[in-house]
């Protein structure tokens, strides 16, 4: 799988990883990620394999798909799903020869993505984005089971790996380990296509993380 870039999105995919373990014939799951996108695939119950690639914004890195590309071959990978639109998020299972490269078209990906699912998707504003990864899965099947995206994360294990990184959401009046998710979980908030349900969001999220904030994020009543 060539998962997406931004860290929300990577969460919205787990429903289609669940759908692929669920299927016997697809005996290995191996995901294209480094960082934080490799954190969250590694909190993902099906413990997907990680194969390190590093994406970086507005570089082809040619040279780097290249080499890895030809890694992949001698693994024998039969299918690959590329989760972005761009063209080069397609090259490396482009160029590892994998026969099956399913996505949708994207950039006019035609003959990188090879398969596609029968109807295509709405705009991505128009559904949520877990049900618009799903529909992946049609490549492999007439119906795809809907689930909620599920991680298995201990919450002092994250803030304590989170603090250890760069803090680029800390503040004086907010510099513990614990600000910096706050801060993640409104910026998912934010964007209504990854948002989850305001209830759900009460139930999961660290007690008083909302406190001194408006907007929605401060709607949320806790139980």
């Amino acid at each position: 799988m060539v998962p997406p870039n931004w860290v929300g999105d990577a969460v919205m995919a787990q429903p289609l990883l669940a759908q692929l373990a669920r299927r016997s014939e697809l005996a290995r799951l191996a995901v294209l990620a480094d960082g934080l996108i490799a954190d969250v695939f590694r909190a993902m119950p099906q413990r997907p394999e990680l194969i390190r690639f590093q994406e970086r914004h507005g570089q082809l890195q040619l040279q780097a798909r290249t080499r890895l590309a030809s890694q992949l071959r001698k693994e024998r990978f039969t299918h690959a799903l590329i989760l972005p639109h761009s063209i080069k998020s397609a090259l490396i299972p482009w160029l590892a020869g994998i026969p099956q490269r399913r996505g949708y078209l994207g950039e006019h990906r035609y003959g990188l993505v090879n398969c596609r699912p029968a109807k295509s998707a709405v705009k991505i504003r128009d559904q949520s984005m877990h049900d618009y990864y799903l529909g992946l899965s049609l490549c492999f099947s007439q119906a795809a089971q809907a689930t909620a995206p599920s991680l298995e994360v201990e919450p002092q294990a994250l803030f304590e790996q989170q603090f250890h990184r760069p803090q680029t959401f800390r503040s004086e009046q907010s510099a513990g380990a614990g600000a910096l998710a706050q801060a993640c979980l409104l910026a998912l908030l934010s964007a209504p296509v990854s948002a989850w349900p305001l209830p759900l969001f009460a139930r999961h999220s660290p007690r008083g993380a909302c406190s001194g904030f408006e907007g929605p994020c401060a709607e949320a009543s806790y139980a």
